[in-house]
C-alpha cells in the first residue's frame, strides 16, 4: 500500500494528532448512572461537599477512571470511591478508524503508532473507561419524605382530551393511597421514550438497556415509569386498562393495588383505534432539514455523452437515525420518506449546451434503510422508488413540465456533531422513467455532502394535533 509522498507528512502528521485528539474528546461520552440506597431519601455529595442528589437520583457523568460521593451512613460520613473498568473491547476497536488514517498516510509503522497514541490519549481523558450503571448504598436511615416521579405511557386509543383525565385520575388515585406522586409531562415522556426506542412492556428488554433507561430517568426526572394498555375483557368483551409501574433503578414492576377506572376515557370505538394508530405511525414524518452539495452526472439515453452539474446546492427534508437511539455498535432497519429539491441548474457538457438549457426537480421517495450505528458515525444503505417533477423551462427540452417515476440507491455515512446537527457525506444513484424528457435524463448520479439540522421533537408536536 502506497503512502503518502515526504512533504505532506508532517501535514499530515497534524492532521492525525488533532484528529486523535478530536477522537479523544468525542469518544470520552457522557455516562449516565443510577444511585439509590437502602433506605431511600439518603443526600449524596462529591467528596468536597458538593450536592449531587438525593436517593434515588440519575445522574449524568463523564467517563473516568473512579467516581467518588459521600453520604450518611450508620457511623457517620461515609466515603465511596467506585472504579470504573477498561474499555477492552470498546476503546481499541474505537480507534482502529484512527489506526487505518495513518496506515493510508503513512504505511503500516504509521498506523500502529496513529492507534497506539490515539489509545493512549483515550486513557488520559478517561474515554477508555467504563462506569459501572447502577450503584447502591448502604444507608443508616431515611432521612426524609420521598416523593415519587411517575412517566405515564399513556394507550394510543385515549383521545387527547382523554389523556389529560387519565393523568389526573391517576394524581387522584395516588392520593387516596397516600402516595407522594408527581407526573412528568407527556410530552417530555413521549419525547425521550421515542427518542432512546424503549419498550415497557418487557422488563428483560429494558434491563439489556440499562443506560438508556438512565437516561431517560435522567432527562424526565422520572423514578418510575407507568406502562398503561387497553386489552378487552374475555367475559364481558369490554375494553379494560391494565396498568404496571416499573421503578426505574431497580428495572422491576412495583405491586399495586387495584385502580378503578374512570368511564368514557378508553374508546371503544374504530375512530379511537384508527386515531391511535395513526399517532404511532406519525413517527414516519422527517425532522431534519438539511441545505447539501454535490457534483451531479447524468447519463443519458441513446448513446449520448453525459452531462456534469455543478457542484450545485439542493434541499433535503429527510429522517435520520439519531445515535441516542442505540448502542454505540447497534443495526437499524428503518421505512421512510424522503424530499429533494434540485432548482434552477445548469447543464453542461465541456461547454454550455444552451442558454436556457437548465432544469429544476422535486423528488418524494419511500425508502427502506439499514444503518449500522459505530462509535464513529452511522453507515447507511438505502434503496427507495418515488415520483418526481421536472420544471424544465426554455428551449431545450419540448415540454416545461414533466412528471416521471424514479428509484434510487443510496450510500451514506452521517456523524452528529452536536445533539442536532449533522454531517453526512452520501452517494447516491436515480433511475428515472423513460419518459421524462423523452429519456434525456436516464440515469442521475451525485457526489456530495450536507449539513442538516435535526428536530427532536417534530414528531412529537405533530402527535399532539390528532
Amino acid at each position: 500500500m502506497s503512502s503518502l509522498r515526504r512533504p505532506w507528512r508532517p501535514l499530515a502528521g497534524l492532521v492525525l494528532l488533532a484528529g486523535q485528539w478530536a477522537c479523544g474528546s468525542l469518544t470520552a461520552q457522557e455516562q449516565y448512572i443510577s444511585v439509590d440506597s437502602e433506605p431511600r431519601g439518603v443526600l449524596v455529595t462529591s467528596q468536597a461537599g458538593l450536592k449531587q442528589g438525593r436517593t434515588p437520583f440519575f445522574k449524568k457523568t463523564r467517563r473516568q477512571r473512579a467516581l467518588s460521593f459521600r453520604y450518611l451512613g450508620a457511623h457517620g460520613p461515609v466515603d465511596v470511591t467506585q472504579s470504573c473498568g477498561y474499555r477492552w473491547i470498546g476503546s481499541p476497536l474505537e480507534n482502529g478508524v484512527m489506526g487505518l488514517s495513518g496506515l493510508l498516510v503513512a504505511g503500516p509503522i504509521g498506523g500502529a503508532l496513529t492507534w497506539a497514541s490515539a489509545s493512549a490519549i483515550d486513557l488520559w481523558t478517561g474515554a477508555s473507561y467504563a462506569c459501572p450503571l447502577s450503584i447502591r448504598l448502604s444507608a443508616a436511615t431515611q432521612s426524609t419524605t420521598i416523593c415519587e416521579r411517575h412517566a405515564l405511557r399513556l394507550p394510543q386509543s385515549v383521545s387527547q382530551s382523554g389523556r389529560k383525565v387519565l393523568r389526573d385520575w391517576w394524581q387522584t388515585e395516588m392520593k387516596s393511597l397516600n402516595r407522594c406522586v408527581s407526573v412528568v409531562e407527556e410530552d417530555i415522556t413521549d419525547l425521550w421514550i421515542r427518542k432512546l426506542s424503549l419498550e415497557f412492556s418487557r422488563l428483560d428488554r429494558l434491563k439489556a438497556r440499562r443506560e438508556r433507561v438512565n437516561r431517560f430517568g435522567f432527562e424526565s426526572g422520572a423514578t418510575h415509569v407507568v406502562d398503561m394498555e387497553t386489552n378487552r375483557s374475555e367475559t364481558s368483551k369490554a375494553l379494560v386498562l391494565k396498568v404496571k409501574v416499573v421503578d426505574l433503578h431497580h428495572l422491576d414492576e412495583v405491586d399495586m393495588p387495584a385502580v378503578s377506572l374512570p368511564d368514557g376515557v378508553v374508546e371503544d370505538d374504530t375512530g379511537g383505534r384508527m386515531l391511535g394508530f395513526f399517532r404511532e405511525s406519525l413517527f414516519l414524518i422527517p425532522e431534519t432539514f438539511a441545505l447539501a452539495a454535490h457534483r451531479r452526472t447524468i447519463e443519458r439515453g441513446f448513446d449520448q455523452p453525459d452531462i456534469e452539474v455543478g457542484p450545485f446546492p439542493s434541499i433535503r427534508i429527510m429522517r435520520v437515525s439519531h445515535p441516542d437511539s442505540f448502542a454505540p455498535w447497534d443495526v437499524d432497519l428503518g421505512f421512510e420518506p424522503g424530499v429533494g429539491l434540485d432548482l434552477f441548474q445548469e447543464l453542461s457538457a465541456g461547454k454550455k449546451l444552451d442558454a436556457s438549457a437548465e432544469f429544476s426537480r422535486l423528488a418524494v421517495h419511500a425508502l427502506g434503510r439499514l444503518t449500522f450505528h459505530t462509535p464513529v458515525g452511522a453507515f447507511s444503505a438505502e434503496v427507495g422508488v418515488g415520483g418526481a417533477y421536472f420544471y424544465l423551462p426554455g428551449t431545450a427540452f419540448k415540454d416545461e413540465n414533466e412528471f416521471g417515476t424514479e428509484s434510487v440507491l443510496r450510500l451514506s455515512y452521517t456523524a452528529f456533531l452536536t445533539d442536532s446537527v449533522l454531517f453526512r457525506a452520501y452517494r447516491e444513484r436515480v433511475f428515472v422513467s423513460a419518459d421524462v424528457a423523452g429519456g434525456y435524463f436516464a440515469e442521475i448520479e451525485d457526489s456530495g455532502f450536507l449539513v442538516g439540522y435535526y428536530f427532536e421533537g417534530l414528531d412529537e408536536w405533530t402527535r399532539n394535533l390528532f
